[in-house]
């Protein structure tokens, strides 16, 4: 493949990403962020492989700067804490590690924010079962083919119709830098 094919894709796949329904999804999860972190709640993300990155990026940005300095904004990733999720995983079970590590921080949340291509990740499914119970809003950044794949739907689906999960990644990692620059911009400095 030509390096011209595979930039043609991804405008054709970021074309996609311009639907009206994505559009308002994202607004309301970028209202629902501004609204946690003005009442200094916190937003907890996670995701597995190359969505853990995706979440990681994200508590980067927002915590530190995107494209304004600011406070920082109170955003943590799970799974990060090594000693944690091991124990956890290599103790008891895999698909509740994200579940039982936000148990321990779901008084202070606000808001629950998700990476997953394909919405099958069973602890991530777990995880947003724990955030529903807890009344907590979750927000998914997935694929239009993954909503069928969710045990527990979020209550926000970021979801463009691409198919391939490098192709997804690509597209959310747009969403999520348009995610942070928004919140930069709407958040009111105290």
């Amino acid at each position: 493949m030509e390096l011209s094919e595979y930039l043609d894709q991804t405008i054709e796949n970021l074309a996609a990403a311009k639907a009206v329904n994505i559009a308002t999804e994202m607004h309301r999860a970028i209202e629902l962020a501004v609204e946690v972190i003005q009442n200094n709640k916190l937003i907890i993300v996670a995701g597995n492989g190359g969505s853990m990155s995706d979440a990681q990026h994200l508590s980067g940005e927002l915590v530190n700067f995107f494209t304004r300095q600011h406070r920082a904004f109170p955003v943590l990733t799970l799974g990060v804490n090594s000693a944690v999720s091991t124990a956890w995983a290599n103790d008891y079970e895999f698909s509740d590690q994200f579940a039982r590590e936000f148990s321990a921080y779901s008084k202070l949340c606000g808001m629950l924010l998700v990476f997953t291509t394909s919405g099958r990740s069973e602890n991530i499914n777990r995880l947003i079962e724990v955030a529903k119970i807890e009344n907590i809003p979750s927000v998914a950044f997935t694929s239009e083919s993954a909503v069928a794949n969710f045990k527990f739907p979020p209550d926000i689906l970021i979801s463009p119709n691409v198919r391939n999960t490098s192709r997804i990644q690509e597209i959310h990692v747009n969403l999520m830098h348009f995610f942070c620059q928004e919140i930069e911009n709407l958040v009111e400095e105290r």
